[in-house]
């Protein structure tokens, strides 16, 4: 249309100033605590005002119909706002520019395609559509594109009728999971295929859910049985010199958050370069510094990205780092969308906000649950619901809102169904991809009213008898009851202890947090060996890892090898020490950030007192410390062993005392070790005997501190002076038991848990956590309780 009316090229629409500058508008105050989220939510509001309004005017928005309240001062401030930016946004001043033309201005007719319809249009579509009717016509022929089919038209007027057994236009059935439902969608168009019911894959449209992970799983299910997909997006180009640029300032800007110096790793960017690693640490306070950073940092790093590195402005060079603004002006911005690819000779994919664009004969719709068909969105931070239907009702303004997106959701999914011509199938998974339970879609209700039924009459599960089936061996036959040994042992017939090896071949020793896992289920630690292990990611959060990492720093760092400090200096040291430990570890840094500051001050409250209680109890006792996080090597169960010990003490008596720091209280330690079932101390003792650590013929004693409660348990006895007398068996249970386990192994044995091991471990104060591996908990065997 531009190019018809000559409309010249538009200047650029820049409202991130103006929001910033409105300093009496109603979003001045959240702009200095979140000023990005502040930006982002005003400019939308203020863009959808804009497509709202009567006319592509400020002065057509007529907030004085509005009663006194939040409403009227919010849409006061966005007209406000567009009046002083003065401009319209790029994509309507073509529109505006037309509407001032007359029709033989137009260089081409450019007559409208028209369905009539008008749900989910905004003013300014309605505008356009107007226009174009008036200046060159319109016509309606719905069958030239099948996203302007009416609803109520093709099989949906045959839904009043439609029965519900197979073979009927529409039919509702409940699997498993999205896998599960990808795979029957693949058998069922294979079927389809197979006994003639459609001539190709054309006929088949797959109605899949707005998700990426759906796209990727289906086309690689898809192509397993050989068919093909049109309709999916190519891959998006990716501007690597610009998100390189941002993550760099990102990373330079302290704290720098964990998962941009994640996505740098990703990028190949900052990994094996000791010297970059070494400059993406610095934080530079001024232009100059900023500029000459990244001018050091463009020499290890790819010709583009060093091109955009030394091009970078960084603001007057004497003037603090704007932070703020370099990381938002350098944000990628979002990749236009690749073109679609329509394959031919391909099932037809629509997505539940796409509307059709091809008409087919047979509909394999899947994803029918929870949130999905329809998924709807809200209003946005900006309106609340009622403020939207308040502005409609008094300005005639339709802002996006949930009843909005709700009735434009309702009439897209009506348009995907009259775009078939025989027959429905609509699956909905009982549970997600993680696990949970799902509901029936909203939309199955509807669909239930209009053919007379109930949702739950119209879902029927799948059947486990094959003979039921729609489809023959495309998907695979139910799984037979799963069947142990009776032993519990399951036989792989070779050596198990040598499986992780180092580079140069030789057998990579075990610790003694992975016999503490051996010690409860020989499956986890076989898995762990294997490096079937999960590996997840989640948000920065400060869970117990990440806690128990920081106070073993901590720790460390306080009570070096020496005399103990004094308890009155570490309330002092302990916060300067927490400081360090969080700019020092990458992991941690996220901690640094003003939104972390309650759990900093609750971290740092809780070490104060453990560090104090520490240094009381060295003192009571005389001990000096000896070592501090050491790293040592030996042998046990003819395995190697290496491992890192917290702290060594070494007593009056000249015993060397082994600590080892623990998270929780000392009640279940206590149990364990006077069970005789304890491992990992005595697992550094036995190696420390065989160190120079030992200076000779001394005494090696072991035990744990429990850090909640400050209380020390060595060999087993509480209290004491504060460490008790060192002459109980902590371990014997335990060393008899990994003596027969580790036999076994040797043999390519490998003994499955059983559903009581969770109670017999806890009984004896061991704790059984490697039985929460799923891999594990699927294979547990039913013991008699």
């Amino acid at each position: 249309m531009a190019e018809t009316y000559l409309c010249p090229p538009p200047a650029a629409f820049e409202d991130t100033s103006a929001i910033r500058e409105a300093k009496s508008a109603p979003w001045s105050s959240s702009l200095a605590v979140a000023p990005d989220a502040t930006i982002a939510a005003v400019s939308r509001a203020l863009s959808d005002l804009i497509h709202a309004a009567p006319a592509l005017d400020p002065a057509s928005v007529e907030v004085d119909r509005l009663p006194e309240g939040r409403a009227r001062n919010h849409l006061t401030s966005l007209r406000d706002l567009w009046r002083d930016i003065g401009r319209l946004p790029e994509d309507l001043v073509p529109l505006a520019h037309a509407q001032s033309c007359k029709a033989e201005d137009a260089l081409a007719p450019l007559p409208l395609l028209s369905s009539g319809s008008r749900i989910g249009a905004r003013a300014s579509e309605v505008a356009l559509a107007e226009m174009l009717e008036r200046h060159h016509g319109s016509t309606v022929n719905v069958r030239a594109f099948p996203g302007l089919i009416p609803a109520g038209s093709g099989l949906l007027s045959t839904f009043q009728s439609a029965g519900i057994a197979p073979g009927a236009p529409i039919s509702v059935t409940a699997l498993r999971d999205p896998l599960e439902e990808l795979r029957h969608a693949a058998a069922r168009a294979q079927r389809m295929l197979d006994d003639g019911t459609v001539h190709s894959a054309e006929e088949i449209g797959l109605l899949l859910p707005d998700d990426p992970a759906w796209l990727v799983d289906a086309e690689a299910v898809f192509a397993n049985l050989g068919l093909h997909l049109g309709g999916l997006p190519g891959a998006p180009a990716r501007d690597r010199a610009t998100e390189a640029l941002h993550l760099i300032l990102t990373v330079l800007n302290k704290p720098a958050p964990g998962m941009a110096a994640a996505a740098l790793d990703a990028l190949g960017l900052g990994t094996s370069d000791g010297e970059l690693r070494g400059l993406l640490r610095r934080h530079p306070a001024t232009g100059g510094e900023l500029a000459k950073t990244l001018r050091a940092i463009a020499s290890h790093v790819p010709g583009e990205i060093a091109r955009a590195l030394r091009a970078m402005t960084c603001g007057p060079e004497e003037a603090p780092v704007d932070w703020a603004g370099l990381i938002a002006a350098t944000r990628p911005g979002t990749v236009p969308e690749a073109p679609v690819a329509a394959t031919r000779g391909a099932l037809a994919v629509f997505t539940e906000g796409q509307n059709p664009w091809r008409e087919v004969r047979r509909l394999l719709a899947i994803g029918f649950a929870g949130d999905r068909f329809p998924s709807v969105s809200g209003s946005g931070p900006f309106w609340l619901e009622h403020e939207i239907d308040l502005i409609e009702k008094c300005c005639g303004i339709a802002l996006p809102g949930r009843r909005a997106s709700l009735e434009l959701a309702r009439a897209r999914l009506d348009r995907q169904f009259a775009a078939v011509s025989e027959g429905i199938e609509i699956t909905c998974p009982v549970r997600d991809r993680a696990g949970a339970r799902l509901a029936p879609a909203a939309t199955l209700d509807l669909i239930a009213h209009r053919l007379g039924t109930k949702a739950e009459d119209l879902i029927r599960p799948l059947s486990e008898d094959p003979a039921d089936w729609l489809f023959d061996t495309h998907v695979p036959l139910p799984a037979a009851p799963r069947t142990f040994p009776a032993d519990r042992t399951i036989d792989l017939n070779r050596d198990l202890t040598g499986l992780r090896l180092e580079e140069d071949g030789t057998v990579r020793p075990q610790s003694p947090s992975r016999l503490d896992t051996l010690l409860v289920s020989p499956l986890a630690w076989l898995l762990g060996e294997l490096g079937i292990e999960d590996k997840g990611w989640g948000p920065d959060a400060l869970d117990a890892m990440v806690r128990g990492s920081l106070l073993h720093k901590v720790l460390e760092a306080l009570f070096p090898p020496g005399p103990p400090p004094d308890p009155g200096s570490m309330a002092e040291a302990v916060p300067v020490t927490i400081d360090a430990a969080i700019e020092d570890d990458r992991d941690l840094r996220f901690l640094a950030a003003p939104a972390w500051t309650v759990e900093r001050r609750h971290v740092a409250s809780d070490l104060t007192r453990i560090a104090i209680r520490w240094a009381e109890m060295l003192q009571e006792a005389g001990a000096t410390i000896h070592a501090t996080e050491e790293y040592l090597s030996g042998e046990a169960f003819g395995m190697g062993l290496h491992g890192k010990v917290d702290t060594l003490l070494k007593l009056p008596n000249g015993t060397i005392l082994v600590i080892d720091y623990k998270s929780g209280k000392s009640t279940k330690r206590v149990k364990r070790m006077k069970n005789g079932w304890d491992v990992q101390a005595e697992l550094y003792g036995g190696m420390i005997r065989g160190s120079a650590l030992a200076e000779g013929k001394n005494a090696v004693a072991v035990g744990y501190l429990s850090l909640t409660d400050m209380v020390a348990v060595t060999s087993g006895t509480l209290a004491g002076d504060p460490f008790g007398p060192l002459d109980a068996d902590t371990h014997g249970a335990a060393k008899e038991k990994l003596t027969e386990t580790v036999a076994a192994l040797r043999q390519g044995r490998v003994t499955l848990n059983g559903t009581a091991d969770a109670k017999f471990f806890g009984d004896l104060g061991v704790g059984a956590y490697a039985l929460d591996n799923t891999i594990v908990s699927a294979f547990l065997r039913e013991d008699d309780q």
